[in-house]
């Protein structure tokens, strides 16, 4: 080997430590972070979960606190961006976003076009409907009107019901006030949401939920199938916030 071999080689294996060095290592070198920002999908208008409010310009709720939290442990800050909830999976997948969080149920059918975190809410869908109605399963939903939001999972379920007219908005919150004067009508959406707001709006009484859960739904932070590095280290996070206790504050401010 001559001396321009040697120093070539000196350069080639210094180079490649470096790198080693800046992008490999373990999960607690925060690989992600040196990004700075992570780009969150979410849709925005789904109480408790991220919503604003009319003296709030902020975003705010759960899943907000939650993914904030997981950034933090990351070294990140965040940054939002509102889509349609069906959207969400797409603009993850066309990398507009680094993840997405939006009560969004872990499915067989998801799980084949994206990775998901560890679950961190169980959850389950029900109905909400005027309290005068003899709606109370979804075999009284069959001939009736049922809203729903599209590309949920409470969208998948009423379109099962015999008979039923399926109606499917980007958003559910102006509906509540609909069928609390429609006898012949009924909403399908996530339980924790329906008794947010029932016992938040004032506006909005004469309504009755549904006794029993008609499924059990776990959420997930969904991440990009190629991002492994990433969903280890927001599932690391999360991990982290349960370990500390610092999980149960977040779900504490919104559910207790």
């Amino acid at each position: 080997m001559n001396r321009f071999k040697k120093i070539f080689a000196f350069v080639s294996l210094f180079a490649f430590l470096t790198a080693a060095f800046v992008f490999g290592g373990n999960i607690n070198n925060k690989v992600f972070a040196s990004a700075k920002v992570l780009k969150v999908g979410v849709n925005v208008g789904y109480v408790p979960f991220e919503f604003k409010t009319d003296n709030k310009k902020e975003l705010q709720g759960f899943d907000i606190d939650l993914i904030k939290a997981v950034a933090e442990k990351m070294n990140c800050k965040v940054e939002f961006h509102d889509y349609v909830f069906d959207d969400l999976i797409d603009a993850l997948n066309k990398n507009e976003v680094d993840v997405i969080i939006s009560a969004m149920t872990i499915t067989g059918e998801r799980k084949a076009q994206i990775l998901f975190s560890d679950p961190y809410f169980n959850s389950g869908l029900a109905i909400v409907a005027n309290s005068n109605s003899k709606i109370n399963s979804l075999s009284d939903l069959e001939g009736k009107i049922i809203f729903v939001e599209s590309g949920t999972t409470g969208a998948d379920i009423a379109k099962k019901v015999k008979n039923a007219n399926v109606l499917e908005f980007d958003n559910l919150m102006d509906k509540f006030l609909i069928i609390k004067h429609w006898n012949g009508a009924a909403l399908i959406t996530d339980r924790p949401v329906i008794e947010y707001v029932l016992s938040s709006d004032k506006n909005i009484n004469g309504l009755k939920i549904s006794g029993k859960n008609l499924t059990n739904e776990e959420y997930g932070i969904g991440i990009r199938n190629s991002d492994t590095k990433l969903h280890q280290e927001i599932n690391n996070a999360l991990k982290n916030l349960k370990n500390s206790g610092e999980y149960n504050k977040i779900y504490n401010k919104w559910f207790k």
